[in-house]
């Protein structure tokens, strides 16, 4: 896929250079511009500590909507043209800016793409390559697993049974510009002793800032905000309005109903996987 520009925009806080990535979407099948790989990006040099914020071509006209409503509308054109006129936008008032770090600016990147109603591709290198979609910026131990329950099915092997597990996922400080809240359905598929066992995984995410709102709207309990969701959570698992693992809506469609109630941006997504070191969350 050819590029329309690739540039740097100026250096960072930090020291690190922040440049924009703009290939041409009309190079693309129809089914491929979900694919944030195959969008536009803000990257800053690959190596350790390195920081990239991609946008799918699915979510461009959103983005280039907000956009236009709050910071002004660019020249028209196609879309490539205008989305490096849109960078250039947020480099001109200043929401993408030298004095800060290359976490903040690709940071800020994403949550526009969170306010546009779509989930943000942001990743952080680690050891030299990128580590893809669920590259978490912060330690494992930076993040609270509340653990909402365990069921068991009948596997498709005869003799086997399938395993469910129920997490809410509450990241630390330390996850930097992605720190979220999630509702995850482990689906462990039991392969009758082939191997490792397979995993559909299914989650609902939001951005931490929106801990507030579903504080009000789905705590219980006292304490500061982290903890009341956490209870509403218990509460509800406890009464076991997850409990029809296999259904639908299923515990994530429960769980994304919940989130909107709330009034805040979520996101669904699923993932499968071989073997738990592959596990996207820890």
């Amino acid at each position: 896929m050819s590029l329309i520009r690739h540039e740097p925009l100026f250096e960072t806080a930090d020291g690190q250079g922040l440049w924009a990535r703009v290939p041409d979407p009309a190079e693309l099948p129809a089914d491929a511009r979900w694919v944030p790989a195959n969008g536009f990006w803000l990257h800053t040099p690959e190596g350790a500590g390195a920081w990239r914020v991609q946008v799918p071509w699915d979510a461009f006209e959103s983005w280039a909507a907000l956009l236009a409503a709050r910071f002004g509308a660019v020249p028209g054109g196609g879309e490539a043209e205008r989305a490096w006129a849109h960078i250039g936008a947020l480099v001109e008032r200043g929401v993408l800016d030298a004095s800060l770090t290359a976490e903040e600016n690709v940071g800020r990147v994403a949550g526009l793409v969170w306010e546009a109603g779509y989930e943000p591709r942001l990743d952080r290198p680690v050891k030299g390559s990128w580590n893809g979609w669920f590259q978490q910026p912060g330690p494992a131990t930076d993040r609270r697993v509340e653990n909402l329950g365990s069921a068991s099915t009948p596997g498709y092997y005869s003799g086997t049974y399938d395993h469910h597990r129920l997490h809410l996922i509450v990241d630390g400080p330390g996850h930097g510009a992605r720190r979220s809240i999630a509702f995850l359905h482990d689906h462990e598929i039991d392969d009758g002793d082939w191997g490792a066992n397979m995993h559909d995984v299914g989650w609902v995410r939001t951005p931490y800032s929106s801990l507030p709102a579903l504080a009000t709207h789905l705590g219980a309990g006292d304490g500061d905000a982290e903890e009341r969701l956490v209870a509403g959570f218990r509460a509800r698992a406890g009464r076991d309005e997850f409990a029809d693992v296999t259904g639908e809506p299923g515990p994530v469609g429960k769980a994304l109903t919940l989130f909107e109630a709330a009034g805040v941006i979520a996101q669904r997504r699923s993932e499968s996987f071989t073997g738990a070191s592959c596990h996207p969350w820890w």
